[in-house]
């Protein structure tokens, strides 16, 4: 069975590159990338990869509650990467950051649930460590983490 992927912020520098990698996945069908070009990013979808995946492209907001279940039809799994991920805006701007980092997320994942998404990834970030003496890594305690950010705080 061919796989239906919906990326979340799909223009940024991870989703760009997961996209070109995702395209050459003999199990993926399709890639739906959402994302509200707020970085101005659209030359990540100049020059996609020539193979049997269909890339659809939807310009759009997270925070859209009408608009997720739409894009989230017959999808199996979603990447969710869409948020505001500059360390000092998201210091500047900490109630939008919450908006989209935090309220966007729910947002993604109870649209998925409600559309029957069988996977939902949320990839963390190297920044919930903040600043830390010796080798962290995914083992490493909650209590131990010092995110120096709103961007950190509402990754974990």
């Amino acid at each position: 069975m061919a796989l239906k992927f919906l990326i979340t912020g799909g223009l940024g520098h991870v989703g760009s590159a997961l996209i070109r990698e995702y395209a050459h996945r003999k199990d993926i069908e399709l890639i739906r990338i959402l994302d509200n070009l707020s970085t101005e990013r659209y030359c990540s979808l100049f020059n996609l990869p020539k193979t049997h995946v269909k890339f659809e492209f939807v310009e759009g907001d997270i925070n859209n509650l009408k608009l997720l279940p739409k894009i989230m039809e017959e999808i199996d799994v979603v990447i969710h990467l869409a948020a505001m991920t500059n360390a000092p805006e998201t210091i500047k701007k900490p109630k939008e950051c919450k908006k989209v980092n935090f309220d966007g997320t729910q947002n993604v994942l109870n649209a998925a649930i409600e559309t029957g998404v069988k996977k939902f990834i949320f990839p963390s970030s190297t920044s919930v460590y903040g600043e830390a003496e010796g080798i962290v890594d995914e083992n490493t305690s909650t209590k131990d983490l010092k995110p120096s950010s709103p961007y950190a705080d509402y990754k974990i």
